[in-house]
């Protein structure tokens, strides 16, 4: 029990990661009112998400071959 004293966060960091987690929240709220109206918008935002993490992940990869 004193070992997981020592490591749990304060207060104050508890805090803050609370509020951290209520800004992600409202961010996939406004993301997903965003599709709503605009479902070409997110379509293609996705895409281009998703083909940027297809190359990166693929550099990385030819980056540990050679």
């Amino acid at each position: 029990m004193l070992f997981e004293g020592l490591f749990l966060p304060s207060l104050e960091n508890i805090n803050k990661m609370m509020k951290e987690m209520s800004d992600v929240d409202m961010l996939t709220f406004i993301i997903q009112e965003t599709g709503k109206a605009s479902p070409t918008l997110i379509e293609t935002l996705l895409y281009e998400r998703d083909m940027l993490v297809f190359f990166c992940s693929l550099l990385s990869c030819t980056d540990m071959i050679f």
